[in-house]
This record gives structure tokens, C-alpha cells and sequence, in this order.
């Protein structure tokens, strides 16, 4: 039968009594999605309970339970049972544990509910665990207490995830040109963000300037992916003609995919261009080798090539103009116009050298046309114009507050609060700023801190502003208070960016004075935090927890292979385990807002299954199988840092290769692990990258053992790109100039840190000697754009440099007395 009984106004307990005495007792809370229904999205326990504490009907269900001690993960104890209003569920799957009869043997069965969604998110684990094993006896209705061992505690049950997708298609690539002279031309479609099931689309080619029958069999048909399949090629024959031609174009569409597949971005048709390139011109053709370019108008010029190809017969020429779009010639860029000639056989490439202004205006993209007119011996391609996109860099930036909460002791006296300028440093602003009493106040006979308000002034270029805000001691003992620091009314077309307020956190040193730099007495499992090897890699969780990675296979007693988990008390988090661990260092982790973690470093292995170099692991140590980073790196990977806010993340380290392709020191990969990286492959070193830092605006920083970057010699252990991997050229010849652009051989930029005035602090093994004769050991400050900050105003150098030729002066004049003296001394004697 069943009997439930109501308990608190959260939760409700029910009972199914059965023949053997015992009762099958479940725990439910209510939905916390909407606090009033019971479902499955609430907490659920079931345990096995004696008879005899099945409670009347109407009774209080926790009055007959055993009243049992239990403690939280930390150890302390936290409830009894008995206590209605503070209940608590125990550890362990089912809560209260299992119980058996006197003289039972054999196992104990219960079926789970597993909730399917639609979620596409790999295996996941459930971890079983058995805790406070009791035993008793009934003797005339005593209970007499007995000790009971656990044998296997733990168990884990991995659920299958089943939602992988049966994919999206699309063309391998936009276009594709073949010589008419081939007897066919095959493309692919490929199969992407997954590959589940079997699922088929239709195409057909479609004329453009090629017609069918005379420059390309039409052909229409059904493309068929099995399971797992991910590409399949569709083939189409050409006919080669005799006529001199300019290049002519088919398409080939794909439509109507069946079996729950789609098309890329949910479209309805998606077209590819196949371009015929014409055999039967024997003085060729020339055309641009790209139809549009990108050049920020900083960068002094663009140069564009034109290519002569099909043929090289004869000299040839063709003439070239610009045409302003929404850029105009003089302000934006200098119109140019003139003949490019090709002598017989030549082939070579041939360039266009515009000249781009640098205006200092807060302005939009612009663009302007550049086109081929006028062939002569040749023909122009199918690329006779393309448009030049100059990107403005002249934005005044958003203005931001460095953090949205601080925490200073009361008896700190002054708290430094960073303004920050960011994805824009042009011209000089203005941003107001003002304090508010939260509280804290800054009134009466005992304030908190000194009210202030004002204006922050930023001169061009300059990227931050600090506030010294004045805290005062009251003397009384209180509760951590705070007042508000609010920025408004940026000036000059500058914005507020994602933090114009913070909270800033006065904390009682009559009720907690604990000296900077003292050991976090709070931070301690009781016993200590014993790690019985080398830790390398500290790393912060959401909600405080820590993660750890070393040289070390033992954490406060327990079995961590190389990295564990720790909250934020110190004590171990027992639910994360990568069992075997990995068979190498781990250089970096990378947590995850959803727990997961990305870990990179010389290891091959994890968990006996290959990971060359880098892994994903689930928020309990299990690998995440979403994640495939294919063949992986050819050698150790050292930093993983994010790159963007699409959940893109950058990785640096020796490696040359990844997942079979070309990347030499970096590389950025998207959340399937998949190879995003915007620059070609050829751009990087053959150095050691070990460091990375990546600015908001895209601009990438990179520090390491090389000796050059991108053919650069002048680049050397630290590099500035921009977000498409471009060298800044600039930044290289300042920074090497601070060493008089000398050979940096020895040592290694190991760590690149941001400061929140907007330099840049290098740590690392390096010995760096100035013009000036300082020496520079193992960490240096620069600025963003690669020159020395010495920490001293211009009016402080200059009184060192006076200081230093005054006493320069008075050790001339010493030294001339001590030889006067030694003169008289000479001829006393």
C-alpha cells in the first residue's frame, strides 16, 4: 500500500511498505524552476528504511528516523535528522543509504530515471557513492548498534548522449577555378556539426556564362552520407573549345536535404561557382589576384598585385584607375592611374602601390575601387576590379572602470582605481567620475572614506587614469560596508564601456586585520593542504574554487594523477577525479563558465587514450568527447588563453602542427576544437612561444624564445599582431630599440602580464642592457606599443640625469685636490 505523509511546505515524502519488512522511502522537493509543482528538476532521494520507522499517517516523517549526524564537504557537521526544520540530505546516491535485513545477502536493486534532452553535450557521468554504513540488532525492541564495513564505495554511470545531430552541409569552399582543358571537375560537400544518421540532398548545376552543352555537361542527382560519413564529392565533366574567350562561370546548387540533415546557417539553397579558365589565349590574360583588400588607414599604403596567366606570348599591358566608393581621393587615399607592361614569356606578378591618408577624423569604414582597363595583347580576367576597404583608426575608444567590485582594509588608507580606455585611443577625452555613499558613509564624526568627484582628463594615446580614493579607520567594530564609484559624460564621441560603476568594499580591521602577505588561515582543510609533489599551474573557478596541476599523484591522502580540485576552504573536491591522469606536464588549464576545463601541455595521453598535448575534461575529470582536437599538436602547447567572446580560445607553445596543418607557435580553435585561426599558416616562427596576452581589440601580444617572427629578425622574444596575425613592424623597432636592436640570443619572455595603467609586464629569464646603462634581470615594463617604462616622470629623469653630472663634478674636483694634495704632500718630504 501507500502511505505518504506531508512534510515541510518544500519537499514531501511517500512510502511503499512491502512483505519483507522493509519500506521503500522516496524525498521530493519541489521544481526550482517555478517553486510550486513537484517534478523531475527537483531534488530526489530514496533510501530502503526498516519497518518500524514507517510513520503513521499524519504523523511527523522525520520524528521516527534515525536520528543520524551528518556533516557537509567540509566535514562539518551541519544537521540530525530529527531536526524538521535545518534536514538535510546525507551523501551518496540515495541520501539515507542502504539498508539489509539480518541474515540477507546478495544485492540490492533500484532503477534510476534518466530524463532525456535535446542538449548536444557528449557522455556524462554520474558518480554512486555508499557512505555511513550502519548495522543494529533488535533485541525486545532495543536497537543495539553494530559496526558495518564499505567494501567498493564508488561507482560511476556514464550516460550516452544521443542528441549528437545529424549535421549540417555545405561546400567545402565558395568557388573553384579549372583549367577547360581538365575532363572533369569534382568539389565536395561536406558534413558539419555532426554526423549522426543518414541523411541525403539534392543538386544541380545551373548555366551562367557557360553554357551546357559547349563548355560543361549539366548534370542533377542525390548526394547520400551514410553514418559518420562526412564528405562526398559531386563530379562534372567539361568540354574544351577552341575560342579565345574571356573566363566563363557555372553554379552548382544543393537543396532539399532529407533524413533531419540541413543546410549550413538553415538556408534553403546554397550555391557554389565554378569558374572555367579559358586554354586558348596564347598572350594570356591578367586580372587582380583578389578582389578586395583591407588596410588600416595607419598603415601608410596598400599594395595590390595583378597576375598574367592562361598564356605568355608577346608583350602585353593593361592600364589601371581608382574610383572612390564612400572614400574620397585626397582625404582618404591618393587616386593613381598608370600601365602595367609584361615582356614576352614574362609571368611575373606586377604591383599597385596606392598611397593612404591618415586623417585624424572618428570615421566609418571606407572603400574605394581600383580596376583593369585597356588590354593590350592580353585579355582581363574574371577579377578586373576589386575594392580596397580602408579601416579607420582613429576611434576615441570606450571608457571603462578596471574592475565592477574592490576590496580594500580599512586601515589601507588609499585604494588605486584604474579608468581604463579601451578599442580606441584617439584624441583627448573626458570622462566625469563620482563617489556615493552606500553603506559606507562619507559624513559625520567618524567617515568611511573621503567623498570625491571630478573630471578624468585622457591625453591621445593615453589607454588609463588612476583614482587614489582615501579610506578612513573609525576605530569601531562593523560590518564589512561600501560605498559606489560611478563614471558618466565620456566626451569626444568616446562611450561607457561594460563597467561605468564598481563597488568598492571598506573591510572591519577591528573585526579582521589580517597583514598583506600573511598566510589565509581560512584557506586550510584543518590538517593542512598536503600535495605530495611540485604544483605548477594555479587556476581559479567561478564561485572560488581552485584547480592545481603538477608533478604530484597525492592530494591531502588522496589519488590526483598530475591535477585535482580544491574548494575554496582548501578541502579536496572528491567528485573530480581524472583517475590515470596524463602521461606528461600540464602546462596550463583553461576553466570553463560551464565547469569544464581545457588543460594543454607535454602530455600524450589521458587516461590511456591519445590527446596529443591538449584535452577537454568535463567538470568531474571525465573526457569531453565534443571536443576534438584531431592528430592535436606535434609538441608541447604552454598557455591557453581566451581570444574572444564566441568561446574562441588561443594556444601557444613549441608546436609546428595542428591536427596535421601547418601553425607555427599559435593557433586559435573554437569550442569543437576546430582549427579557426584567421591568419594563413605560414605566419609565426619556429621559436618557443610561452606567452600570450589578447587585447579586446583583437591585438595579440606573444612572448617566447625567437630569434625572429614572420622572417623578421628585428623580432625577437616578444611580438605585437594584429587580430588577423599581421606584424606590427612598429612595436618590433621600438622594443628592439630599447636594446639598441642588438642580438637577443639568450633567455625567454615567459610571461606577459597587463597592467591596469595599460603597460605590459615581461617576466621571464632574460638580461636586457639599455642605452643608458641600466640592466634590466628577468622582468621589464613597457607600453603598448613596445616602449620602456621606467616607472620615473620626464621631471624625475631629468633630475637623476642633473644629479648625476653634478656629482660626476664633484668627483672631478675631488679627484683633482687628491692630486694636489699628494703633489704638496711629495714636497713636504
Amino acid at each position: 500500500y501507500s502511505n505518504i505523509v506531508l512534510g515541510t511546505t518544500a519537499s514531501w515524502w511517500s512510502f511503499w511498505s512491502y512483505a519483507n519488512d522493509f519500506v521503500d522511502a522516496q524525498y521530493y522537493t519541489y521544481d526550482p524552476l517555478d517553486g510550486t509543482t513537484y517534478s523531475e528538476l527537483g531534488d530526489y532521494y530514496r533510501a530502503l528504511l526498516p519497518h518500524q520507522f514507517e510513520p503513521y499517517a499524519g504523523a511527523n516523517v522525520l520524528a521516527k528516523l534515525p536520528p543520524v549526524t551528518y556533516v557537509d564537504e567540509n566535514g562539518d557537521p551541519v544537521v540530525v535528522v530529527s531536526e524538521e526544520d535545518r534536514i538535510r540530505p546525507g551523501l551518496g546516491f540515495e541520501g539515507l543509504g542502504w539498508q539489509l535485513q539480518d541474515g540477507e545477502d546478495g544485492l540490492k536493486d533500484f532503477d534510476f530515471d534518466v530524463y532525456k534532452d535535446s542538449l548536444v553535450e557528449g557522455d556524462e557521468t554520474v558518480k554512486l557513492n555508499l557512505v555511513l554504513p550502519k548495522g543494529y540488532l533488535n533485541l525486545g525492541g532495543e536497537y543495539i548498534p553494530l559496526g558495518v564495513a564499505l567494501g567498493s564505495r564508488q561507482a560511476k554511470m556514464i550516460i550516452l548522449d544521443d542528441d549528437f545531430t545529424p549535421g549540417e552541409l555545405k561546400f567545402s569552399s565558395g568557388e573553384i577555378y579549372v583549367n577547360e582543358s581538365e575532363k572533369t571537375v569534382s568539389l565536395s560537400v561536406d558534413r558539419v556539426n555532426g554526423a549522426n544518421g543518414s541523411i541525403s540532398v539534392q543538386y544541380k548545376t545551373k548555366q551562367g556564362t557557360a553554357k551546357n552543352p559547349f563548355d560543361f555537361k549539366s548534370k542533377q542527382g542525390s548526394l547520400r552520407f551514410a553514418s559518420g560519413q562526412t564528405s562526398r564529392p559531386i563530379v562534372v565533366s567539361l568540354a574544351d573549345d577552341e575560342g579565345q574567350e574571356v573566363d566563363e562561370y557555372f553554379d552548382i546548387e544543393i537543396f532539399n536535404a532529407t533524413g533531419g540533415g540541413k543546410l549550413v546557417g538553415d538556408a534553403k539553397l546554397l550555391s557554389m561557382r565554378v569558374y572555367l579558365v579559358d586554354n586558348d589565349l596564347k598572350s594570356g590574360k591578367v586580372e587582380f589576384t583578389s578582389d578586395t583588400a583591407s588596410i588600416n588607414e595607419n598603415e601608410g599604403e596598400v599594395v595590390v598585385a595583378v597576375r598574367r596567366l592562361a598564356g605568355s606570348r608577346g608583350q602585353g599591358s593593361v592600364a589601371y584607375t581608382t574610383r572612390s566608393l564612400t572614400a574620397l581621393s585626397g582625404a582618404d587615399y591618393q587616386a593613381q592611374q598608370g600601365l602595367l607592361t609584361w615582356a614576352h614569356e614574362d609571368v611575373g606578378e606586377k604591383l599597385i602601390r596606392i598611397p593612404i591618408v591618415d586623417d585624424e577624423v572618428s570615421e566609418e569604414e571606407e572603400a574605394f575601387e581600383l580596376s583593369l582597363i585597356n588590354p593590350q595583347n592580353v585579355i582581363v580576367g574574371q577579377n578586373a576590379a576589386m575594392t580596397v576597404n580602408v579601416v579607420d583608426d582613429d576611434s576615441p575608444g570606450e571608457v571603462t572602470l578596471g574592475q565592477s567590485s574592490y576590496f580594500i582594509n580599512e586601515n589601507g588608507a588609499q585604494l588605486s582605481v584604474y579608468v581604463e580606455r579601451q578599442v580606441g585611443y584617439k584624441g583627448a577625452i573626458q570622462v566625469d567620475y563620482a563617489l556615493a555613499d552606500g553603506t559606507a558613509t562619507s559624513s559625520g564624526d567618524f567617515p568611511d572614506y573621503l567623498m570625491e568627484s571630478g573630471t578624468l582628463s585622457f591625453e591621445d594615446g593615453q589607454v588609463s587614469r588612476s583614482l587614489n580614493l582615501q579610506i578612513k579607520d573609525d576605530y569601531a567594530a562593523e560590518n564589512t560596508e561600501f560605498f559606489s564609484i560611478v563614471i558618466s559624460n565620456p566626451t569626444e564621441g568616446a562611450i561607457l564601456g561594460s563597467v561605468p560603476q564598481a563597488k568598492v568594499n571598506i573591510v572591519d580591521d577591528e573585526s579582521v586585520n589580517v597583514p598583506a602577505g600573511s598566510i589565509d588561515t581560512f584557506f586550510d582543510s584543518g590538517v593542512g593542504i598536503k600535495v605530495n609533489g611540485p604544483v605548477h599551474v594555479i587556476k581559479r573557478e567561478e564561485g572560488g574554487h581552485l584547480l592545481i596541476a603538477g608533478e604530484f599523484d597525492v592530494v591531502n591522502g588522496m589519488v590526483r594523477n598530475g591535477i585535482a580540485r580544491l574548494n575554496a576552504k582548501g578541502y579536496l573536491d572528491r567528485e573530480f577525479d581524472v583517475n590515470d591522469g596524463l602521461n606528461g606536464l600540464i602546462k596550463d588549464v583553461l576553466p570553463l563558465d560551464d565547469g569544464s576545463l581545457i588543460l594543454v601541455g607535454e602530455f600524450t595521453s589521458v587516461n590511456g587514450v591519445n590527446k596529443n598535448h591538449i584535452v577537454k575534461l568535463n567538470s568531474d575529470g571525465g573526457l569531453n568527447t565534443r571536443f576534438d582536437p584531431g592528430s592535436g599538436f606535434d609538441a608541447t602547447a604552454h598557455k591557453i588563453i581566451p581570444f574572444n567572446t564566441d568561446g574562441d580560445v588561443l594556444v601557444v607553445g613549441e608546436f609546428q602542427l595542428y591536427n596535421g596543418k601547418n601553425r607555427r607557435g599559435f593557433v586559435v580553435l573554437d569550442a569543437a576544437g576546430n582549427d579557426v585561426s584567421p591568419w594563413s599558416s605560414e605566419v609565426g616562427t619556429v621559436g618557443k612561444v610561452y606567452a600570450a596576452a589578447v587585447l579586446q581589440d583583437g591585438t595579440i601580444y606573444l612572448g617566447g624564445d625567437f630569434q625572429q617572427f614572420e622572417n623578421n629578425e628585428q623580432a625577437q622574444k616578444i611580438v605585437k599582431l594584429d587580430a588577423r596575425g599581421n606584424l606590427d613592424e612598429s612595436f618590433t623597432d621600438n622594443f628592439s630599440s630599447i636594446y639598441q636592436k642588438a642580438k637577443f640570443n639568450d633567455g625567454a619572455v615567459k610571461q606577459i602580464l597587463m597592467h591596469p595603467d595599460g603597460g605590459l609586464i615581461l617576466i621571464g629569464e632574460f638580461s636586457i642592457k639599455t642605452g643608458t646603462g641600466r640592466r634590466y634581470s628577468n622582468v621589464i615594463k613597457v607600453s603598448r606599443i613596445g616602449e620602456l617604462i621606467t616607472g620615473a616622470s620626464p621631471e624625475d629623469i631629468l633630475a637623476a640625469v642633473e644629479a648625476r653630472v653634478a656629482a660626476e663634478a664633484v668627483e672631478a674636483q675631488l679627484a683633482a685636490l687628491q692630486a694636489e694634495l699628494e703633489a704638496a704632500n711629495l714636497a713636504l718630504d
